[in-house]
């Protein structure tokens, strides 16, 4: 090889690493927000409540915890008003001599003895919205919690709440023995890979994106849907898409492969324009599958909502400049649906 040959190739190999490296830099932008998270651990207080302890644990967390505590005792317990003291201790006494409660508080701290990966995810997550979102508060707190498998994640006054017992494992026994509450095809998503996902999707669908209004037809609840699975992309862009929405590997490839044939599908059998929720409202539902459009369990489930997402993508594909805040304040979902060329 010449050696002008040499000296070309040197240099287009500068020119594509400083292309490569400009380009870096402008992505990692958000590493420099400053905002830190460390999750405190009321689930180990929890785990070392003892009935003679019960009192002081109490005063302690009132004054420790002032807003996640009264909403953990009122809300998702359920116990009482925080001003009924004595009634309060007496059921924690009873919580803390249960041996299904015993049980349960030691799972979870042999499933997550550290919680440190997590949150060094979470922050960054966090960080990637608020350089998208520059005007948002971010929570102050994170708190991880147990709570009898009624809560997975609780956003508060200051705080965001981690239910770690709703992150066992697929295969935890517990799911199994309450599947009236939680079918196998929802309990396989309570995994330690779904806590950083579920985190920042509680924290979406409370703070950055309005409440879906079931009286809005069915092409706005999609859209609607859809902005806050965009927003996922944007904070955890290495997470799986299957696993943003909640789709097993073969539903999500199932759902991609035939993406045009759904639509189609939804023009054809369901009216886009319709407000009668009940007609529509199984496919914003958590499903096993779609049976419609499958004899076997293939069909991927809430198509509604992976529609949805799309449109949002392609919308801003095809409007490089609108910002984030614009997109999600666009109401109108026809013209929203005509200028994202779906």
């Amino acid at each position: 090889m010449s050696a002008k040959m040499n000296q070309l190739q040197n240099y287009l190999i500068f020119i594509a690493l400083f292309l490569f490296s400009c380009n870096r830099s402008e992505n990692l932008e958000w590493k420099n927000i400053p905002y830190e998270v460390k999750i405190e651990r009321f689930d180990q207080k929890l785990d070392s409540l003892s009935p003679e302890l019960v009192e002081n644990f109490h005063l302690e967390s009132k004054q420790q915890y002032p807003h996640f505590y009264k909403d953990f005792i009122e809300n998702i317990l359920g116990i009482a008003p925080l001003d009924e003291e004595a009634y309060i201790i007496e059921n924690l006494k009873e919580i803390a001599e249960n041996g299904n409660f015993i049980k349960l508080m030691k799972d979870v701290q042999e499933k997550y003895p550290d919680l440190t990966p997590f949150e060094k995810e979470i922050e960054e997550a966090m960080k990637r919205l608020k350089y998208n979102l520059p005007h948002i508060d971010l929570p102050e707190k994170y708190i991880s919690f147990a709570s009898g498998f009624m809560v997975q994640n609780t956003l508060g006054v200051d705080y965001l709440g981690i239910g770690l017992d709703m992150f066992l494992g697929a295969d935890a026994p517990y799911y199994l023995e309450i599947m009236g509450s939680y079918p196998t095809y929802i309990s396989r998503r309570f995994t330690a890979e779904n806590i950083v996902p579920r985190v920042v999707e509680s924290y979406i669908l409370m703070e950055l994106t309005d409440e879906i209004n079931i009286e809005d037809n069915f092409l706005t609840q999609a859209i609607e849907h859809g902005k806050t699975l965009y927003l996922l992309d944007l904070a955890i862009p290495e997470t799986a898409d299957s696993i943003k929405i909640g789709y097993t590997q073969k539903h999500w490839e199932w759902a991609k492969k035939n993406e045009r044939s759904i639509w189609d599908w939804f023009i054809q059998k369901t009216n886009i324009y319709s407000t009668d929720y009940l007609s529509y409202q199984k496919h914003f539902s958590e499903a096993p599958f779609t049976a419609e459009l499958s004899r076997t369990d293939e069909a991927a489930p809430k198509l509604g909502v992976f529609i949805g997402w799309q449109i949002v993508k392609s919308f801003m594909k095809n409007n490089p400049d609108f910002t984030i805040q614009e997109m999600l304040e666009f109401k109108d979902s026809q013209a929203f649906l005509n200028q994202s060329k779906y």
